[in-house]
């Protein structure tokens, strides 16, 4: 999908863990990862695991000095360099403070790019 497709222009980010859930919320797998893009829907993320569609991702990510916690469903994931794999998030559910937060976060790239 390209960036004119997008609902929310993606801004870059930093660290991460997650949890990895299936559908009956038996823990899959614990990682940590490295945000590659972050929108206020959703997450491109990169990880040393494959993370199968449809399961459910909980996540803190690293925002410069705050730290937010969002759940999110896997949308896609395919292995990209260097045996590493990039995995879409749609945030399902997340808090308002850290709703305040990413939009705080994407307000301040929106304006470094200007």
């Amino acid at each position: 999908m390209s960036e004119e497709q997008r609902k929310n222009p993606r801004y870059e980010s930093l660290n991460l863990s997650y949890v990895c859930e299936d559908a009956n919320g038996v823990v899959l797998q614990e990682g940590m990862g490295r945000t590659l893009n972050i929108s206020e829907n959703g997450i491109l993320l990169e990880t040393t695991c494959h993370n199968t569609p449809n399961n459910t991702l909980t996540l803190e990510v690293a925002l410069e000095d705050d730290i937010i916690h969002v759940r999110g469903k896997i949308i896609h994931c395919h292995e990209g360099q260097k045996g590493l794999y990039k995995t879409g998030v749609f945030f399902l559910e997340h808090d308002a403070d850290d709703l305040s937060v990413l939009k705080r976060f994407i307000s301040t790239f929106k304006g470094k790019e200007g």
